[in-house]
């Protein structure tokens, strides 16, 4: 239960194939090729077998501390030059997607030891949400689709069908940042090495507000710029906006609690569109 049909996993393995792929099946490490020769014969080893127990990774050469294979946390390289270490090997992984972004984070530490000797991944600047109390959950999952969960099909022709796919697909709850891709606070945080564990305070409650048709806005990401409350007021809207409340607890509204849905929507995108951190964003049409 849970594999490929080996149809489908064939065509998988072709597509990797052309990429230009030596595929050696029935090769096992310890019994038909050592580490060491395959550090000797390659300039970068990935070693991606799963769990390992400490005797199996002492017969291969890996080096093992603490119940798991000793890998730098950032690089995924082994304390053997040029080993690297992907998945389950390095630490019990329950989904395929944390194995494969492993994989992919050694992939790119690779590519750079490959390239000048040091290996590294470049990671962005982020901030996790954070744990949600049951009243933040429930704004967060307002508006979600209360479709059920699409069963992929078994057998031959496995998978969604384009149809299922799209139903599935409409139950994502959009947990990434609007503004992951072009934050530009976030481009200077990373400039200039700021760390949001520096100075702990009281986390903002998180707020996701939906009456506009065009635009969302979440109070959390808000850093009281102006931007909006000056692209309202030029534009001459009734209502505007504007900071309420005092200190830390500024937040940007619609005076005397107003509706967001009170701004035009050609101001509401202008505004959505200068906002520097995804605070006010346009509303995805999936």
């Amino acid at each position: 239960e849970g594999l490929l049909p080996p149809a489908v996993l064939n065509r998988e393995i072709d597509s990797v194939l052309r990429l230009g792929l030596d595929f050696r099946p029935a090769t096992r490490l310890g019994r038909d090729v050592t580490l060491v020769e395959l550090q000797r014969d390659f300039d970068a080893v990935l070693v991606a077998t799963g769990p390992l127990a400490e005797a199996e990774a002492a017969a291969l050469g890996l080096p093992f501390a603490s119940g798991r294979l000793r890998a730098d946390r950032r690089t995924q390289m082994t304390p053997l030059a040029g080993v690297f270490a992907a998945g389950g090997v390095i630490a019990p992984m329950r989904h395929a997607v944390r194995a494969v972004g492993s994989g992919r984070t050694a992939a790119e530490s690779i590519s750079r030891y490959l390239a000048d000797g040091h290996p590294g991944v470049e990671r962005e600047f982020n901030v996790s949400l954070g744990d949600l109390n049951p009243h933040e959950l429930a704004a967060f999952a307002e508006g979600a689709s209360p479709a059920p969960r699409q069963a992929p099909e078994a057998g031959e022709r496995s998978g969604f069908s384009a149809d299922e796919a799209h139903r599935e697909a409409d139950r994502c709850l959009h947990c990434d940042c609007a503004g992951l891709a072009d934050c530009r606070l976030r481009s200077w945080s990373a400039l200039y090495g700021a760390d949001p564990r520096r100075y702990r305070d009281e986390l903002r409650t998180f707020e996701r507000d939906t009456t506009h048709p065009s635009v969302v806005y979440e109070s959390g990401k808000c850093i009281n710029c102006g931007l909006c409350v000056q692209i309202a007021q030029a534009a001459g809207e009734d209502a505007g906006l504007a900071p309420a409340g005092r200190g830390f607890d500024v937040r940007i509204r619609v005076p005397f609690d107003g509706a967001l849905s009170a701004l035009s929507d050609a101001t509401a995108r202008r505004c959505a569109e200068a906002c520097p951190t995804a605070a006010l964003s346009l509303r995805r049409r999936d």
